[in-house]
């Protein structure tokens, strides 16, 4: 209830008489959707109002003193500098109000949630933002910022008793509370006097009352509501609710939102595990080798353009069938096997590097796990967040262990980007300049690089197999034919902007090829 008209209506009565006369010396902000305005009080001193307008978390603070920083700090608003406070204003029926001044300024608090802004205007026109972003507030006229609503007793009975058409300024705490309150009432004409009642109240506090709800901490103006502590003034509730909400709430919905973090990150991480060992199991299973073996021992009993053959295993002493390329001779078949042997190992150790990375990524998630379940302030959770780089906005690299899928075709390692994020990582911390670089034409898909050998030119039939995985992982994977960018990664650039995994290619060529995984 700290953010609804009622109240702000009790803090500008309050305001009233300590700022008129006084004058604003600094109005400043040093961290983002943070405003801090300091007024040279009537009778000396200096008098701090902060406003945080985050879109999760909206409030006004009263600090006793504050610190400016020499850095990152921004001076807002010059033209009131050192303009006269001709009085307090709170806009009916709205969580808006303002610090009238000499000259015919003003300075409007806006405080709607993830829409707050404060607005200087000149009159009845908006001079300039603090959030720009919210360009709406430009149109906005001050002489038309009151809300007229009717809240007669005519108007209850033509809504049916529906208090929230005649009282939207309540706010979400409230409504529940005057629903709980309304169910114990009589009839229609006792609820229009309870409503009364409240509204006096509302209209003139006993006090600030600090209660809980939903595990949060909250101010009620009214006496009946359950609460724990009571305040004269309304600044002072303000400040230690704020500080009750960042030392408890606050900080237990941080460390709940990082607990699921992590958890997330490491249910994905163990996925990854059980998939990689699947695929490992599956490719140290395939027997390249003794197919090759086979085929040597019986190269006079293949028939020549044939598709498969059936030998004797004498690995197994049974028969087995083995799959030929028509267009090679036995020989070259068997040289095919052994090429896909020595493509197995090394396909086998990027798996089990991969494999290794994942198990010390789950160890390390489950560590941070323990670890913070042992913090017990808001102090030490930030720290520890930034020690580990957690936070809402960092890249869940727990899925993405390695951030592209290898592929290796006539001893060239083909590197397939995972997602948009790792597209980046692929092309700007890991590719080489002088390595391949392909991405179907004019669609979304992964990034593919083919890494260079020295002194080895890139084949036809390599490139022609990257692009068929490039064709593969896009947008174009269902179509017959996919046209395919191929460049050096040298002219491949991301410019300042550019969305995850949109890049600027140049000196391309473009080839045609058939999707295949």
């Amino acid at each position: 209830m700290h953010n609804t008209y009622y109240f702000f209506a009790a803090l500008c009565r309050e305001l009233q008489p300590l700022l008129t006369g006084g004058t604003l010396t600094n109005c400043f902000t040093q961290a983002k959707e943070e405003l801090i305005v300091e007024i040279e009080k009537p009778a000396g001193g200096s008098f701090y109002i902060k406003a945080n307008l985050q879109a999760q978390f909206t409030a006004l603070s009263f600090p006793d003193t504050f610190n400016r920083q020499k850095r990152n700090s921004a001076d807002l608003f010059p033209e009131l500098h050192e303009k006269t406070i001709i009085g307090v204003r709170q806009f009916l029926n709205e969580r808006t109000w303002a610090i009238e001044f000499s000259d015919n300024w003003a300075l409007v608090f806006k405080m709607h949630g993830n829409r707050s802004n404060i607005l200087l205007f000149e009159g009845d026109t908006v001079h300039s933002l603090f959030k720009n972003k919210l360009k709406n507030d430009f149109t906005l006229n001050y002489s038309n910022l009151d809300r007229p609503i009717d809240q007669s007793k005519e108007a209850f009975w033509a809504a049916e008793g529906d208090w929230k058409k005649l009282y939207p300024t309540f706010g979400p705490f409230l409504h529940q509370w005057v629903g709980h309150v309304f169910s114990t009432c009589a009839d229609r004409e006792e609820q229009w006097r309870v409503l009364q009642q409240i509204v006096a109240e509302l209209n003139a506090p006993q006090g600030f009352f600090l209660s809980q709800h939903e595990e949060a901490p909250h101010i009620s103006l009214l006496q009946d509501i359950p609460h724990s502590r009571t305040f004269a003034s309304a600044r002072e509730a303000l400040n230690i609710f704020l500080a009750q909400y960042a030392g408890n709430y606050y900080f237990e919905r941080e460390k709940s939102q990082l607990a699921q973090q992590l958890s997330k990150r490491l249910n994905r991480t163990l996925a990854y595990i059980a998939d990689t060992e699947r695929r490992l199991q599956s490719v140290q299973e395939a027997e390249y080798e003794k197919l090759g073996h086979i085929l040597m021992a019986n190269l006079h009993a293949i028939p020549a353009k044939s598709t498969e053959v059936e030998l004797h295993n004498f690995y197994t002493e049974r028969p087995i069938v083995i799959g030929l390329n028509k267009d090679l001779s036995p020989q070259k078949n068997a040289e095919r096997y052994y090429r896909k042997a020595k493509n197995q190992k090394l396909e086998i150790k990027n798996l089990e590097d991969n494999l290794m990375a994942a198990m010390e990524k789950a160890e390390l998630l489950q560590k941070l796990e323990r670890e913070l379940t042992t913090l017990e302030d808001f102090k030490s959770l930030k720290q520890w967040t930034k020690t580990h780089s957690l936070g809402q906005n960092e890249q869940d690299e727990s899925a993405n262990i390695i951030p592209y899928k290898e592929f290796i075709h006539q001893g060239f390692k083909i590197w397939v980007g995972r997602n948009a994020q790792a597209n980046d990582t692929l092309t700007l911390h890991y590719a080489h300049k002088d390595d391949a670089w392909l991405h179907a034409r004019d669609v979304s898909g992964s990034h593919v690089v083919i890494k260079h050998q020295s002194g080895k030119n890139f084949p036809k039939t390599v490139i022609e197999r990257a692009a068929e995985l490039a064709a593969w992982h896009s947008k174009r994977k269902n179509e017959s034919l996919c046209p395919v960018i191929f460049t050096s990664k040298k002219y491949v650039r991301k410019p300042k902007g550019f969305a995850p995994g949109q890049v600027k290619v140049e000196k391309e060529e473009v080839i045609f090829v058939q999707p295949k995984a």
